[in-house]
């Protein structure tokens, strides 16, 4: 009896390993893979593994491993199960959003120099259409005014900023700002973080000595948090209102001894032609010509002197006529005004209609206008037909019918 039972534990102790070497049945791998899982979601020593595939660990502490790491890993592995860093420095839990991008944070921001015989009127005229868009003042000085504008309306009322009177330069510019408000987010979020981890500490330190200690920490860190709010508050000011900074400078007739010593009374009325001042007209007496195509006849200008006619985008036709005590032909009129007025215009040419010589100029700045002066000479007397239009547009759609008027002989 004792023999056949030793040989039946011999056999099914071969039964059972034979069974261990073929493949197991669909429970059996269900719950291997469960044990697997478990094994795999137990946490590793935070030891490094030796190169080579070697089970056996190095004994490098935490800091040296975690100095290998990039900040972000390493602010995580520093932080213990309830979220807070092991010291007082206390980085904030951020999780990841997903969707679209932060949007753009832009600061735009145009600087012009004008020129003009009134400067303190441009400046109010500028000050007004920014307080119009819903802007603001915030410096003004002889001759200079710093402004903010609706960032939304900056191009808008920087066109039309620079159509106030003669540009002289401008320049324009955009800045993103986004990376800057990021940082400045993050760093106040770290401060804050840091604060509230501080003001822990101080009410469980056991000591005096803690205690001062920290207080200094939290004086420090509070003065850092005013300085990022005052920060983020500027860069979104920055992103809301763009800047606009204009100088105007005098423009006034320089007559030197000598040659040109008469130049401020034979030329004076050249030195006071600009679309945008009707003190031109002081002095001169009525042009009239036949109304062109596209353009109405108005009112009498504020001096009763001046000839217009308007179109309903803003466009001009002036008539005049002026005494004049200095002699000279057509052309010399002409060229009078050209060299006079052609520094303060980006572009100049010529042309004529009707026995009038035009001088054709065009202004400076991203969208500008166009100011024809055309002469003709009637001896002691002169002749005057002036265009404006405040775009490229008007001009090519107006420019025929005014200079078809100019053809006919004026009344």
């Amino acid at each position: 009896m004792f023999l056949a039972a030793l040989i039946l534990l011999m056999f099914l102790a071969g039964c059972t390993s034979s069974t261990r070497g073929r493949a197991p049945h669909a429970g059996q791998e269900y719950e291997e893979t469960g044990d697997l899982q478990e094994k795999q979601a137990e946490p590793a020593p935070l030891m490094e593994e030796e190169e080579g595939g070697s089970s056996a660990r190095s004994s490098r502490p935490v800091m040296a491993i975690l100095s290998g790491m990039d900040s972000e890993k390493k602010l995580a592995s520093m932080q213990g199960p309830s979220g807070k860093a092991s010291g007082y420095y206390a980085p904030p839990q951020q999780a990841a959003k997903p969707g679209l991008p932060p949007k753009r944070l832009v600061e735009y921001s145009g600087t012009a120099t004008l020129r003009s015989t009134e400067p303190e009127r441009i400046l109010d005229s500028a000050i007004s259409l920014a307080k119009a868009a819903g802007g603001y003042l915030e410096q003004r000085s002889s001759g200079y005014a710093a402004l903010r504008v609706p960032s939304g309306d900056f191009d808008s009322l920087f066109a039309r900023m620079l159509r106030l009177s003669e540009v002289v330069d401008y320049k324009q510019q955009a800045e993103d700002i986004t990376e800057a408000m990021q940082d400045t987010e993050l760093r106040l979020k770290v401060v804050v973080a840091t604060l509230e981890r501080l003001e822990d500490l101080v009410k469980r330190a056991r000591t005096e000595s803690q205690k001062l200690r920290l207080l200094g920490e939290l004086k420090r860190f509070r003065e850092e948090r005013e300085v990022l709010e005052a920060k983020k508050r500027d860069l979104t000011q920055r992103s809301r209102f763009a800047s606009i900074q204009i100088r105007v400078r005098t423009h006034a007739p320089n007559a030197s001894a000598g040659l040109f010593s008469r130049d401020l009374d034979d030329f004076a009325w050249i030195h006071r032609l600009t679309p945008f001042d009707e003190e031109r007209f002081r002095g001169r007496s009525r042009l009239d010509f036949p109304a062109p195509a596209g353009m109405v006849v108005t009112e009498d200008g504020f001096f009763s002197s001046d000839w217009r006619a308007t179109s309903s985008q803003g466009a001009e036709f002036w008539g005049s006529r002026i005494e004049v005590d200095l002699r000279g032909d057509t052309r010399f009129w002409r060229e009078a005004v050209r060299n006079r007025l052609e520094s303060g215009f980006k572009v100049s040419d010529t042309a004529s209609a009707g026995g009038f010589l035009f001088c054709r100029f065009q202004s400076f700045g991203p969208t500008p206008y166009y100011y024809w002066i055309g002469v003709r000479s009637r001896g002691d007397e002169l002749d005057v037909a002036e265009f404006y239009f405040p775009t490229e547009d008007q001009q090519g759609k107006l420019l025929p019918g005014m200079l078809a008027a100019v053809e006919r002989k004026p009344r």
